[in-house]
């Protein structure tokens, strides 16, 4: 009977240790999943983290600039431009390129193409030389041709 008492207890001693152990596995699962979906929800436009690099006024216009992901040298960045009241018929031109901090254009001016309420942009900065440290926001169109920049780190 002592020994019928003894195996009973282990046995639930084992079973308890088990469901602890599944319990704590599905709990890190679960958790790897959620940062898994976090990541891909901010990473949902292929490109990576949106980062709001400020507003600025063009040619009477405002516009919100914002960086998907990151800037690296030699490869394919993207870069969204929303202008105040959307993108409609009345939006002008619009092109963007990077520059260094000496003024030095790093990247083919591109025209963005229509995401929405938004233009999207694509830019390489110039392979192994300076890195990035502005991006210049060019308004064309209708007699108007003027430009303005934001610093990369969100600064003026």
């Amino acid at each position: 009977m002592r020994k019928n008492i003894q195996m009973h207890s282990l046995a639930t001693l084992c079973l308890l240790f088990v469901i602890s152990c599944a319990d704590s596995n599905a709990n890190a699962a679960h958790k790897a999943e959620a940062s898994e979906a976090g990541k891909s929800e901010a990473a949902s436009s292929g490109h990576g983290v949106e980062k709001s690099l400020g507003s600025l006024t063009v040619a009477g216009r405002d516009f919100e600039v914002l960086l998907l992901g990151e800037l690296v040298s030699g490869r394919e960045g993207a870069i969204e431009v929303e202008p105040r009241g959307g993108v409609g018929e009345g939006t002008p031109a619009l092109y963007i390129w990077l520059e260094d901090a000496a003024g030095t254009q790093l990247s083919a001016p591109a025209r963005g193409s229509r995401a929405g309420d938004r233009l999207h942009f694509h830019v390489t900065p110039r392979a192994g030389g300076e890195a990035p440290n502005r991006v210049v926001l060019r308004v064309r169109g209708d007699g108007v041709d003027e430009r303005g920049d934001l610093l990369l780190d969100g600064g003026v």
